[in-house]
């Protein structure tokens, strides 16, 4: 999936205007992800889409992105993410507080790195028919998850 936005270097203050699903201001950028802004001048101004200024292009090249999804439960997972965006922006502008950084990873990055990662694996199927695939193909209950995850650490020790 093409990153929406430009989502600046990793530990660049102040990085980009957009997120991008492979680093920048919501994935691994500075001040736990959340995009702090820049210091011009003496002067802060802030550009991460939740709390900047370019929210409105953000939500539409997401938006984009959703329409070109042909996946319903994807396409649906998007339409989540953004709408937990619209709700931790409007409730930025009336109480001027940064957004919580669990709730922008679990309600909006996420489920947005899930989409972008199950893309990906489609288009390794279409573009490479020949590869092996894996055999299960359905994803771990988030329940389940932690204990899948120590299941195969244990295995590999």
């Amino acid at each position: 999936m093409p990153s929406p936005g430009n989502g600046g270097q990793r530990g660049n203050r102040g990085g980009g205007n957009g997120i991008s699903l492979n680093g920048g201001p919501f994935n691994g950028g500075t001040n736990g992800g959340v995009d702090p802004g820049n210091y011009v001048d003496g002067n802060y101004t802030n550009t991460g889409p939740i709390t900047g200024t370019n929210f409105t292009d953000w939500a539409n090249r997401l938006r984009t992105v959703q329409n070109l999804i042909d996946d319903p439960q994807l396409r649906q997972q998007v339409a989540n993410a953004l709408s937990q965006a619209q709700d931790l922006r409007r409730n930025y502008q009336r109480n001027r507080t940064l957004p919580q950084w669990a709730l922008v990873m679990s309600n909006v990055v996420t489920p947005l790195n899930q989409v972008s990662t199950a893309l990906h694996q489609q288009l390794l199927r279409t573009d490479q028919p020949d590869l092996l695939q894996p055999v299960d193909q359905d994803p771990v209950p988030d329940k389940y998850a932690n204990s899948v995850k120590r299941y195969y650490e244990a295995l590999g020790n």
